[in-house]
């Protein structure tokens, strides 16, 4: 059995839209006993509900950057949670630089607190407010600050005032997780409980690069070169990735 994993916004949602080739050979791959899932910054909540927008089917979800694992109805089987002084601090950090927005989130539901421009993306999830997901578990923060450059300085600022969480570049966006996680090692949980290390992932983005150095790897041809240079294979769409897994035999290029 064969494990592919993909990145969800601009890797495999692209342009608000996920293409007919690229559901035609998720479903196509799936129906071969392997396993599909979607490897995300996101909540499990929110991709539950792109799911269901564009009508696909997937077997795992890895999101908050590893933070959780869950399967693909959204059911949890791991999570990871930052510590609640260090998100309290970390709104107190917020409210003093004022991003354009963030969302903080507990792993499913989110809140979203708007200084100037809110998110263009996750819109069609419910929002709930910021006190409310404190009051429980805090999954972690994504944050917009518009630019890849705004988020590159944010990121180095932020490294040496919080050193118990982990900052990620996604893009135009910085997303925190709680310490030790990344999309690697969230993948290496969904591996011990599949029983499997034939693992196939594809992603365009900085937060992306840990899984591409650490598993058979595709990036998109539109990824920035340092992304590209973690990655094996430099495909134009899922759908090609696949093409590509369909034709090893082996579990790993190198095998």
């Amino acid at each position: 059995m064969k494990i592919f994993g993909s990145d969800f916004d601009n890797t495999l949602l692209v342009d608000d839209k996920i293409s007919v080739e690229d559901k035609t050979a998720i479903e196509s791959f799936r129906s071969k006993g392997n396993y599909f899932g979607i490897i995300t910054g996101r909540t499990i909540g929110s991709i539950i509900t792109e799911l269901m927008i564009h009508d696909l089917e997937c077997d795992f979800i890895v999101a908050g950057n590893g933070a959780f694992l869950a399967d693909g109805k959204g059911s949890s089987y791991y999570s990871k949670y930052i510590n609640k002084d260090d998100a309290y601090e970390l709104r107190e950090y917020l409210d003093q630089v004022k991003p354009n927005s963030y969302i903080l989130h507990d792993g499913y539901n989110i809140a979203r607190k708007v200084y100037s421009e809110d998110f263009k993306i996750g819109q069609s999830q419910k929002t709930h407010t910021i006190e409310q997901i404190l009051e429980n578990d805090v999954g972690g923060f994504f944050i917009n600050v518009g630019s890849i450059e705004k988020a590159a300085q944010l990121v180095n600022h932020m490294a040496h005032l919080f050193p118990n969480v982990e900052i990620h570049q996604n893009l135009s966006y910085v997303d925190i997780t709680a310490a030790g996680v990344n999309k690697a090692n969230g993948i290496q949980k969904l591996s011990n409980l599949i029983k499997s290390d034939d693992i196939w992932v594809i992603g365009d983005a900085e937060n992306d690069m840990s899984m591409l150095a650490s598993y058979n790897s595709f990036a998109v041809s539109w990824a920035d070169e340092k992304v590209k240079n973690e990655a094996e294979f430099i495909v134009s769409s899922v759908s090609e990735g696949i093409k590509v897994v369909d034709a090893y035999g082996s579990k790993s290029i190198d095998g």
